[in-house]
């Protein structure tokens, strides 16, 4: 670990010590982390780090096990579930904290609603919405329903809420992982504005290129514990990743080994269309990684749906491992091998009341059956196959998703 040698730089909110636990797991160790007025400071690290769990520490929405928080010098205990708002505490959530029933101009001013005459300003509280959504470049509707959104325009929706609140400390946690290229560079420069004008943030991001970008300092987690905290401008990319993975990178990304133009095509799509993707073909061979790009809306969501089988397609066809999948057969493109990672984990990926096991083998409960009847034993070897091959640090199996 590096030890920075400590500035008289003002802090306005500080983690002093810090350790956390969930059932019995230790998460974080000890852990410093200061915050100046006007900075925006990155916080660095690989999954499982403890990156998301010192933002919830620092918002209120977890208390710390042992340690310290400290607001403008001063020991605190930050109120949960979003009390620390009232303090200036903001955070923009990785899973996004927004109810679905409510519209885009009631998510934003719920819990401080604005009245006139002793009833809702709705009015003025649209006005205000569209005035922020368009600082940040959005076009989504104010009126809309957040059930009827695109996970990028949640997020957006999401960060809207927070820089409405004229907060002093605001928590990005992955705000850009959903968003456009454009929708990014609107953001960053309301940040920047937002910074200048004396609010502080705190950016976790796993994209080394927007750290270097928008951020002041980095500080560099590593299973759980502070390994440094120093400037962006003496630090690149690739000493960042090595901090972060504890070892020297010969090269930040592996060579490219060029496809064997020989080996088998397992997966061939033929004129698939949906009802906005129209005519898209292409093959994947055996051991090739092909990659899809495009701005939010062109599509690629809706055609790997359809490959999927979670979508109808209305022409073309798929074929795997020269098998045919029907349309809108998911269990079909299951059985011939096809696995389908939504963006979507918390809506669409997990059930989140359920542990590990069940969500681990829901698509293969026909490996794990007996007689008709689900074999215990058989799930409990499949999670401890994966614990093994994914480095699944969990305690408790049956921690709920």
């Amino acid at each position: 670990m590096t030890v920075e040698i400590a500035d008289t730089a003002p802090v306005v909110l500080s983690a002093r010590r810090i350790c956390k636990s969930f059932s019995g797991v230790q998460v974080l160790f000890s852990v410093n982390f200061d915050l100046r007025p006007g900075e925006i400071h990155a916080l660095m690290g690989e999954n499982g780090a403890g990156k998301s769990t010192l933002v919830k520490v620092l918002s209120g929405f977890e208390q710390p096990s042992s340690g310290e928080i400290l607001l403008d010098g001063q020991p605190v205990v930050l109120p949960p579930n979003g009390g620390a708002e009232a303090l200036g505490i903001v955070i923009i959530h990785q899973e996004f904290n927004l109810a679905e029933h409510l519209t885009v101009t009631e998510s934003l001013f719920l819990g401080r609603e604005v009245t006139r005459f002793g009833l809702l300003d709705r009015k003025y509280m649209r006005s205000e919405t569209r005035k922020v959504l368009d600082v940040l470049g959005s076009h989504v509707d104010e009126n809309a329903l957040i059930s009827t959104l695109s996970i990028a325009d949640k997020q957006m929706v999401e960060i809207a809420k927070a820089i409405s609140r004229d907060a002093r400390v605001v928590f990005m946690d992955e705000p850009t992982a959903v968003l456009s290229r454009e929708e990014i560079s609107m953001l960053f420069k309301q940040v920047r504005k937002l910074r200048d004008q004396g609010t502080s943030f705190v950016f976790v991001s796993h994209k080394l290129d927007e750290v270097m970008e928008l951020t002041d300092r980095v500080t560099v987690l590593r299973d759980g514990q502070w390994i440094k905290t120093s400037p962006t401008s003496i630090l690149d990319g690739e000493s960042i990743a090595q901090l972060m993975v504890g070892r020297e990178l010969s090269s930040l990304y592996p060579a490219k080994v060029e496809p064997d133009v020989d080996e088998e095509v397992v997966l061939r799509v033929s004129s698939v269309s949906t009802g906005y993707v129209r005519d898209a073909s292409f093959e994947v061979r055996k051991g090739e990684i092909i990659g899809f790009s495009g701005l939010i809306g062109s599509g690629r969501t809706e055609l790997m749906e359809a490959i999927a089988g979670l979508r109808t397609r209305l022409e073309g066809e798929v074929v795997i491992k020269g098998e045919a999948v029907p349309s809108g057969d998911v269990h079909a493109a299951n059985r011939c091998g096809l696995a389908y990672m939504t963006k979507d984990r918390k809506s669409k990926g997990l059930l989140l009341r359920s542990g590990m096991a069940t969500n681990l083998t829901l698509q293969s409960l026909g490996r794990h059956s007996r007689h008709g009847y689900l074999s215990p034993s058989s799930e409990a070897a499949a999670l401890a196959k994966a614990k093994r091959r994914f480095d699944i640090r969990v305690r408790d199996t049956n921690i709920v998703a």
